[in-house]
């Protein structure tokens, strides 16, 4: 029997539950907690995030339908809610489940189909009536045929290494989002739609079992839709924008397809910044002074701004960034891109900056090269660097007025008609100011990688 990695994990947020305890577990199981607090009780290692979602059942099922972000690509993930207790977890009889079927849970036992899981929702005010009708009459608008077995999702053992997964994750978490907050009015639609078939396990979810005892969520009652989630204008299902600045836009969100050798990197970086004992600086991954540890994943707040980026450096070979500090920005683009050769000019005045400038040179060989020291004087310093130079100047850092603007006049100087400018955080004051005034001036044209900008990172290019 193969011995793949076995990973439980579980979510809280707001204080809605206490970590599960784990009555017996074989010594190979490893015990991810994600939490807005991450405390620590053992055998649980804990992953800190923020309360992505102004309902926080939409950021736990955001980490429910997502076990790729913090597991091995060939694990076997046993996610299990907060509310359970006594948790026994035999790997060997998880790896045998897992290779007679990917998914694995149990049975809802009190109801048989979705429809009277749905009209119990609405009866309880566990989201709203339009919402859950919605969601319905598009399950039927696609074919889906309410047959199966209703499962109840308590417990969820999925095999990561079966290819349709991630698609079956996506499909589940995308009626989350955009359907119904309640989780179980999805799972078995996914498990439809992707030709996945469910194993039942013979268990009583309602009693105690040879797998947990259930018991009652220790916090206020926040998942009801009359305290979270009624509204027509979807107030709810916004981003948590706690601590942003005032005039920042509201983030959009994009699935990304994040690959096992991507999130390495990412990983990595945040160890950096762990070790390194400093605030983290906002990032393209990663709110300004989030706590960050080798399993943080990349903050979905800042999805469609990576993706923005990711468009921007398609087809480009010379690329300079302006500003560094943990390095996520410049690894979403190595990443992306294998033909690009990035320059970088950064302060290094942040601890982490050269330890993850050396992990990221020794990831990408002979692709990326550092200036230590100010934009305003290694641009013009080195002998032969001009904007025209490269495919692509990206601005990331150094925000204060007179470095942007110095900075910008050297792109403006040195580049001809066809050169792009990236220009990150666009919507400070005076940077939105100058960029609006050189577009009237005609001296540069606001443009788009295929993807509408947020307003976060804007693209121009040089007339």
């Amino acid at each position: 029997m193969s011995r793949r990695p076995v990973l439980v994990y579980s979510a809280i947020i707001g204080d809605y539950d206490a970590p599960p305890s784990v009555s017996d577990a074989s010594p190979d199981v490893e015990f991810i907690l994600v939490s807005d607090k991450a405390p620590r009780e053992s055998p649980w290692k804990p992953v800190l995030i923020h309360r992505y979602w102004q309902d926080n059942k939409l950021t736990s099922g955001y980490v429910k339908t997502h076990p790729h972000l913090f597991a091995p690509p060939d694990a076997i993930s046993v996610w299990v809610d907060g509310n359970l207790d006594e948790i026994r977890i035999d790997s060997d009889r998880i790896r045998e489940l897992a290779g007679s079927s990917p998914i694995a849970t149990l049975p809802h036992l009190d109801r048989q189909t979705v429809k009277e899981e749905a009209r119990e929702v609405t009866e309880r005010e566990l989201d709203d009536g339009w919402r859950v009708q919605r969601h319905m009459e598009k399950l039927e608008s696609l074919g889906f045929r309410d047959e199966l077995t209703l499962s109840v999702t308590c417990l969820v053992i999925r095999d990561l290494a079966d290819p349709r997964m991630r698609l079956f994750n996506q499909r589940w978490w995308q009626s989350i989002l955009h359907g119904s907050r309640r989780d179980q009015l999805g799972f078995d639609a996914a498990s439809w739609a992707t030709g996945i078939d469910i194993h039942h396990l013979d268990a009583d979810w309602r009693e105690p079992n040879d797998w947990f005892i259930r018991g009652k969520h220790s916090g206020p009652q926040g998942r009801l839709a009359k305290s979270a989630a009624r509204d027509r204008n979807g107030v709810s299902r916004r981003f948590n924008l706690v601590g942003l600045p005032e005039a920042h836009p509201e983030p959009a969100y994009c699935e990304e397809e994040w690959t096992a050798r991507d999130l390495k990197v990412i990983h990595a970086l945040n160890a950096v910044v762990e070790q390194a004992g400093e605030p983290l600086e906002g990032s393209y991954c990663h709110m300004h002074g989030a706590g960050t540890g080798p399993l943080t994943p990349p903050d979905p707040r800042r999805s469609w701004k990576r993706e923005f980026l990711r468009r921007a450096v398609c087809g480009v070979r010379a690329y300079l960034e302006i500003g560094f500090a943990a390095g996520h920005s410049a690894a979403i683009a190595l990443l992306e891109n294998p033909e690009l050769r990035l320059q970088v000019v950064d302060l290094a005045d942040h601890k982490y900056s050269k330890p993850c400038a050396e992990l990221l040179a020794a990831r990408f060989p002979g692709r990326i090269e550092f200036r230590w020291g100010d934009s305003k004087s290694i641009l013009r310093r080195i002998r032969g660097w001009k904007a025209k130079d490269f495919d692509l100047v990206h601005i990331v850092g150094g925000h204060a007025e007179d470095v942007f603007q110095h900075d910008l006049s050297w792109w403006l100087s040195t580049s001809k008609p066809g050169n792009k400018l990236l220009v990150d955080d666009a919507y400070v004051g005076h940077m939105r100011g100058r960029l609006e005034a050189e577009s009237v001036a005609a001296r540069i044209r606001e443009t788009h990688p295929g993807l509408p900008s947020s307003g976060e990172n804007r693209l121009f290019v040089r007339t």
